[in-house]
C-alpha cells in the first residue's frame, strides 16, 4: 500500500493555508454560546466539550424528535485548522438540514490555536469519544464522516478502526495512510473519495490510489467522485450531494432514501449521475416509497444510462480505427477521459471501459514508474519530476489516475521556470512535443463531453 497511496502533500502549500484560514476564522465575528448538547439546544450553532477536553461546535435540527431520530455527520478539517472550519465552510440549517452536525477540533492540538488528526490510537479514542457522547444522549440512527484534506485521511482510518460505528464516509481531497482498514464485508459501508482533478495541494492521484486500495479489499460500496477542474478547496454543494449518495445506499428508512434521491435528482447542472443512478436503482425495491416516485427513479436511472451511451456512441465515431492508439490532438482522447471520470458505474459506461481494459492496463504498466518518480520527486527534485510527469504522458495518457489537470498544470509551471530549475533544453523539447498534443486533447475533448445531451 505505501506505493500506491502514500500520505504526500505540499506540507508548506498547506501550513501556509492553514494559517490564512486560521486567522480568517479568528476574524469572524462571535462565539457560539457554550451549551451541554441537549434536544433544547436545537436550530443554533453551540460549543461545547468533551469530557477530556476535545472541543467541538454542533448544530441540531429544530425539528429533531427523539422518538424518530436522526442521522450524526461529524466534519473534520484538514491540517492546521481547527472547529470552526466545519460551519465556516458549511451553512448550519442549510448543508444537511435534517442531520445533527458536529464540527470537532482535531483529535492533537497545535501550536497558536492549529489543530490536526494524526494517525496515532490516541487520536482515534479521542474521536470514539466524542461519538460516544452523542450517541448516550441522543436517537443516533446513521453515523456518517465527512473529511477535508487530512480530516479526509483520518476520517478513513476511523472508519476502518470503527467499522461498526460507522455508516459512510466521504473523504474529500485526501486518501489513505498506509495502515488503514478496510472493512471487509464490502457492503456495510458507502465510502466516496471525492477529489478535484487541479487539486495542486494533494494530487488526484491520492484518491485514485485510494479507490484501488478498497476495491482490491473487498470494499464494494466505494466511488471516485472527480470534482472536474476542482482545486483543494472544500464544495458544500458537491459533498451534500455525496452524502446523499452514502445514505441513500445504505439506510433502510425509505423516508430518508426518497430524501436522498430527490436532492440527487434536483442538483442541476454538474450534478452526479452516478449518484442519482445508484439511489434511482435502490428507490424502488423500498416498499414504503410511493409508486409515482418509484416511476420517477426508474426514469432518472434509464436517462442516466441513456446519456452514458450517447457518449460511448460519440467517442466512438470520433476515433481512429486501429487497436493502439497514439498521442494526438484529437478531442476523444479528453472525451475518453472524462467520460470515464464522470460516469463511473452506470452500465454503458461500465461496458465501454471492460472493452478498454486491456489498452488501459498497457497503459497504466507502461507509466506506473513513471508516475512513481514523479510522486518521490514532485517536492524535493523538480527537474527529475519534470521528466517523470511528460514520461506519464508519453508512456500512459490513457491512464486517468496519472495524466490529469494537476499534471498539466504542474507541468506548465515547470516549463515556464525551467532555467531556474535546471531543466535541459532536451528534455523541453521532448516536453514540447508531447504536452502540448495532450492539452489539445483535453481541451476538444471537454468541449465534445458537454455536446452531449
Amino acid at each position: 500500500m505505501q506505493d500506491s497511496a502514500p500520505f504526500v502533500y505540499d506540507m508548506r502549500a498547506m501550513s501556509a493555508l492553514g494559517a490564512v484560514l486560521l486567522a480568517l476564522l479568528a476574524a469572524s465575528p462571535g462565539d457560539p454560546e457554550e451549551r451541554e448538547p441537549s434536544v433544547p439546544a436545537a436550530g443554533k450553532v453551540f460549543e461545547w466539550r468533551t469530557e477530556d477536553g476535545l472541543a467541538f461546535e454542533y448544530f441540531i435540527p429544530a425539528g429533531y424528535e427523539a422518538q424518530k431520530g436522526a442521522n450524526l455527520l461529524l466534519l473534520l478539517h484538514g491540517a492546521n485548522l481547527d472547529r470552526r472550519w466545519g460551519f465556516a465552510q458549511h451553512e448550519p440549517g442549510r448543508f444537511r438540514p435534517d442531520d445533527i452536525l458536529v464540527c470537532p477540533d482535531g483529535t492533537t492540538p497545535g501550536s497558536a490555536g492549529a489543530c490536526n488528526f494524526r494517525q496515532a490510537d490516541k487520536d482515534l479514542r479521542r474521536l470514539n469519544a466524542l461519538l460516544s457522547l452523542w450517541r448516550q444522549r441522543f436517537n443516533v440512527k446513521a453515523t456518517y464522516l465527512y473529511g477535508h484534506d487530512q480530516g479526509a485521511h483520518f476520517a478513513l482510518l476511523y472508519a476502518g478502526a470503527y467499522p461498526d460505528q460507522v455508516q459512510g464516509v466521504l473523504a474529500h481531497a485526501g486518501g489513505v495512510w498506509v495502515g488503514t482498514r478496510a472493512e471487509a464485508r464490502g457492503g456495510h459501508q458507502a465510502i466516496v473519495l471525492m477529489h478535484g482533478t487541479a487539486d495542486p495541494v494533494v494530487p488526484f492521484a491520492q484518491s485514485a490510489a485510494a479507490r484501488k486500495f478498497y476495491r482490491e479489499a473487498g470494499q464494494t460500496q466505494v466511488r471516485l467522485r472527480a470534482l472536474r477542474g476542482g482545486g483543494h478547496a472544500p464544495d458544500a454543494r458537491a459533498a451534500e450531494e455525496e452524502l446523499a449518495w452514502c445514505e441513500g445506499m445504505t439506510s433502510e428508512d425509505g423516508e430518508r432514501v426518497r430524501a436522498a434521491f430527490e436532492l440527487l435528482e434536483g442538483a442541476g447542472p454538474g450534478r452526479d449521475q452516478v449518484a442519482l443512478y445508484d439511489v434511482a436503482r435502490r428507490l424502488p425495491t423500498n416498499m414504503f416509497v410511493p409508486p409515482e416516485v418509484k416511476e420517477r427513479a426508474r426514469r432518472a436511472a434509464r436517462e442516466v444510462d441513456e446519456l452514458a451511451a450517447r457518449h460511448v456512441a460519440r467517442i466512438e465515431e470520433s476515433r481512429p480505427r486501429g487497436d493502439t492508439p497514439k498521442l494526438e490532438a484529437k478531442p476523444w482522447i479528453g472525451h475518453f477521459h472524462l467520460f470515464l471520470q464522470q460516469f463511473e458505474g452506470a452500465p454503458a459506461c461500465e461496458t465501454f471501459r471492460a472493452s478498454w481494459e486491456k489498452v488501459m492496463k498497457a497503459h497504466r504498466d507502461n507509466a506506473a514508474a513513471a508516475a512513481r518518480e514523479y510522486r518521490d520527486c514532485r517536492e524535493s527534485e523538480p527537474a527529475r519530476a519534470f521528466v517523470a510527469g511528460v514520461d506519464m504522458v508519453a508512456k500512459g495518457f490513457l491512464a486517468g489516475e496519472f495524466c490529469n489537470d494537476e499534471l498539466l498544470a504542474t507541468l506548465a509551471a515547470w516549463r515556464r521556470d525551467a532555467a531556474a530549475l535546471g531543466i535541459s533544453k532536451t528534455m523541453l523539447k521532448y516536453h514540447d512535443k508531447t504536452v502540448p498534443l495532450f492539452q489539445e486533447a483535453m481541451r476538444a475533448g471537454a468541449e465534445a463531453f458537454d455536446q452531449v445531451r
